[in-house]
């Protein structure tokens, strides 16, 4: 029975090294299965020629996980890094901040406020609910639409036009 040899140049390189064959420099794939089929212990003992490469395989797939699992590490010290140059950087902004006058803080307030970085404060109407706004308009005769002042009588003639 056949044993197929389709693997990577590395992984051919590698089983022909641990039979004890001599590779020759720059050898491709097709020469080194050549070498490798042509090897006393190819054809005498093949079984052990698949478990030797079951485990060049594993070692492989072994080393590929270690490699993912430091570099999982080292991202985890990259953002462990990040986080403490992140808090060191926040405390030098409040020392900075502690240490700065009080027209400095009015400065950084008055630019702050041209840059729109604080939300400007809303009206004081707008945060009355619903019909605490409505008696507001009803009592100084606005528009319930536009806010402007519009004598109530003509919007509800007007009203009483349109219905009929």
């Amino acid at each position: 029975m056949a044993f197929k040899l389709n693997y990577k140049k590395t992984e051919l390189i590698r089983l022909a090294e641990e039979m004890g064959l001599e590779i020759p420099a720059e050898a491709k794939v097709i020469q080194l299965k050549n070498l490798i089929e042509s090897s006393n212990l190819y054809r005498d003992d093949i079984d052990f020629v698949r478990e030797l490469m079951s485990n060049i395989q594993e070692e492989k797939r072994d080393e590929i996980e270690l490699q993912k699992l430091k570099l999982s590490q080292f991202e985890k010290e990259l953002e462990l890094i990040n986080a403490k140059k992140g808090l060191a950087d926040i405390s030098q902004v409040s020392e900075t901040k502690e240490s700065s006058s009080l027209t400095d803080n009015l400065e950084c307030l008055i630019r702050s406020v041209k840059v729109l970085t604080i939300p400007v404060p809303v009206k004081s109407e707008s945060r009355l609910s619903v019909w605490e706004r409505a008696e507001v308009i009803k009592r100084n005769n606005l528009c319930f639409r536009c806010f402007m002042p519009h004598k109530l009588s003509e919007i509800v003639f007007a009203r009483s036009l349109i219905i009929v």
